[in-house]
């Protein structure tokens, strides 16, 4: 049953391709919507899959947007 708030992806007994759920509860946008995606097309074996955003930069902390600055 879905949650009234909040947005969230659940996964579910999804090891060694045996089936599982995969529940996801108000997911809108671009990026959160390709998550889905990837989870949904992923051949799910015992392994971890790693989501991970870049670092913080000179340019990030000044407000700044583009260039090449260092991490």
């Amino acid at each position: 049953e879905p949650v009234q708030e909040g947005s969230y992806i659940k996964m579910i007994d999804m090891v060694k391709g045996e089936g599982g759920q995969l529940q996801v509860n108000n997911i809108s946008g671009y990026l959160p919507g390709r998550i889905v995606f990837f989870l949904v097309n992923s051949h799910l074996a015992p392994r971890p899959i790693l989501l991970t955003r870049h670092g913080e930069s000179l340019h990030n902390v000044r407000g700044r947007v583009g260039g090449d600055t260092v991490l």
